[in-house]
């Protein structure tokens, strides 16, 4: 009945994820952990990648630092309480890089998203001026079309 109850609590936080990330992230990893620490065959850890890597995305570089920390800490924990037979090298190492290449993977996502906001906003300023220096040329020509008007009539 437990391992439903962690089951349940490792994937209750992606109802409030968003709204909440650390503390999804908090009752994740904590679940995780005790997980680890039962007699169970299953190896659980794909929700706290997922929950990481949503976290480099949508969070700044200290938050999605302490993160990746947090994941890459409680992670490593588990590996080494879970029991024998469980996780082998392969699968410590595989855990420790699916770490990695998810905080990886939405820090990459948060930059990109980041270069094309910055191109964005210097795209809309380089069409707001040229439209600026066309109304001012426009202008000066009708200024000069209207001053050699009363000049010719004259």
């Amino acid at each position: 009945m437990s391992t439903y109850l962690l089951a349940v609590t490792m994937a209750l936080p992606f109802v409030f994820h968003r709204r909440f990330p650390i503390l999804a992230l908090a009752v994740v990893l904590g679940s995780r952990l005790a997980f680890a620490a039962q007699d169970s065959a299953a190896y659980p850890g794909i929700n706290a990648f997922v929950l990481l890597g949503a976290i480099a995305v949508h969070s700044d570089r200290r938050r999605s630092l302490d993160a990746f920390l947090a994941t890459a800490a409680v992670m490593t924990i588990a590996v080494l309480i879970q029991p024998a037979g469980v996780v082998d090298r392969a699968s410590a190492l595989s855990t420790a890089l699916a770490t990695i290449g998810f905080w990886l993977l939405g820090a990459n996502a948060r930059r990109r998203r980041a270069r094309w906001e910055a191109l964005r906003e210097r795209n809309a300023s380089l069409e707001r001026e040229r439209e600026e220096r066309a109304l001012s040329v426009g202008g000066r020509l009708v200024s000069a079309v209207g001053v050699l008007g009363v000049e010719d009539s004259a």
